[in-house]
């Protein structure tokens, strides 16, 4: 009778501390000189989505249901068109206040630089201890993607036709970068292990395995049953191992070097119909983007220079769109002159290549076969590759 009694109360409190909850968040900012508009999205359990928002004049009314011990609640300023900086808070089921402070019209960054706040908390005590922990490999991986900026801003600026010689600097600057990032990520995952009772490491863990496109190792799942059960058997805690999967999956199945690109078969934003195997005898660049992505944006005058450089008979380029605003996308590729294929509204093309970052760029040979896969907006090998196989014009 007494472990029956014990395993309602275990059930209960595995219940309340994980089941459903709501937030609601008073949220206000200062009079400004300039007007930024302002966008709330929090991690329901699963992934982030839109909050709920009721705005008069500079208050706003946030509010929505998680799943989870705590809310995490991101606020972004929109510092223009494509990009946002945002701050992130903590939240439970308390009625929250946050209001920015100390309004700097002329700032490039954050428009309001302070802020108060009552049960919203956006530096919770393990995230600091985190954070110094791995400071010097996150120092190391800073250092090194500056030296990768620097080598690409070179490139940019190197008169035409480039001298492919010059791209050893940057594939060598991109490795080093990704062997500090490598060590960072051993780093993290060490001590997120080791402070696996500690709520703020499941959230900081769940970050790392979100913004890592795929998973090379299986040690995730050793830090992954390292977490309290109550919390790996929460809605949360399943979600995240179904993630893992997911991303394991994509390691061990993802498209590979040599082997053939997954055809599609689907219409044009013209309504015409594509179809990958049409293309062979001719070198495909597929690119997965979207308007909202700002390293996706950068990337398009790369890839318009790579468009006057190769004949379209050599060479078709096929973007695959992420955006749901039809109108903003038709809008911002006719502005933008990208005279290439465009693919709207299809999602299982990303899904039959494993996207999970982007900009995502591949190159197809006149077989079929996949060349190169890049995330990111440093091509320099992309370039190499072109200019050793396709004619210029």
């Amino acid at each position: 009778m007494q472990r029956l009694i014990f395993l309602i109360i275990l059930i209960f409190f595995t219940i309340s501390s994980y089941g459903q909850n709501i937030f609601h968040v008073d949220f206000r900012v200062e009079n400004c000189g300039k007007y930024r508009e302002m966008t709330f999205l929090f991690h329901n359990g699963e992934k982030f989505v839109s909050a709920s928002v009721k705005k008069e004049g500079s208050h706003y009314l946030v509010e929505g249901t998680y799943y989870g011990k705590l809310c995490i609640l991101e606020i972004f300023e929109a510092i223009d068109s494509t990009s946002k900086i945002a701050r992130r808070f903590f939240l439970d089921e308390k009625p929250a206040k946050i209001q920015y402070i100390s309004c700097d019209s002329t700032s490039k960054g954050y428009l309001w630089k302070a802020y108060k706040s009552e049960n919203a908390i956006d530096f919770p005590s393990f995230s600091n201890s985190f954070r110094m922990v791995t400071k010097k490999e996150l120092e190391k991986v800073n250092e090194e993607q500056k030296k990768v900026d620097y080598e690409f801003r070179k490139l940019n600026e190197l008169p035409k036709p480039i001298v492919i010689a010059n791209y050893e600097n940057l594939l060598k600057s991109k490795e080093n970068a990704q062997l500090a990032q490598n060590i960072l990520y051993d780093k993290q995952l060490e001590f997120i292990k080791l402070h696996s009772e500690d709520y703020i490491a499941f959230i900081e863990f769940r970050d790392i395995i979100t913004q890592k496109p795929i998973l090379e190792s299986d040690n995730v799942r050793e830090v992954f049953s390292s977490f309290p059960i109550e919390l790996r058997n929460s809605f949360e805690g399943k979600k995240l191992e179904k993630l893992i999967d997911e991303k394991r999956n994509r390691f061990d199945h993802a498209p590979e070097l040599g082997k053939r690109a997954p055809n599609f078969k689907t219409t044009d934003i013209k309504g015409e119909k594509i179809e990958l195997d049409d293309f062979k005898g001719k070198y495909v660049l597929l690119v997965f983007w979207a308007t909202w992505c700002a390293p996706c944006v950068k990337e398009v005058p790369i890839i318009k220079v790579i468009r006057n450089k190769y004949k379209p008979a050599n060479l078709a380029i096929i973007y695959v769109s992420d955006d749901s605003d039809k109108n903003r996308f038709l809008n911002f590729i006719k502005k933008k002159q990208m005279n290439w294929n465009h693919i709207y509204g299809n999602k299982t093309i990303a899904k039959d290549y494993f996207v999970n970052g982007i900009p995502e760029t591949v190159l197809i040979d006149t077989e079929g076969k996949i060349m190169h896969i890049n995330v990111g907006i440093e091509l320099a090998e992309l370039h190499k590759m072109l200019a050793a196989n396709i004619k210029k014009n």
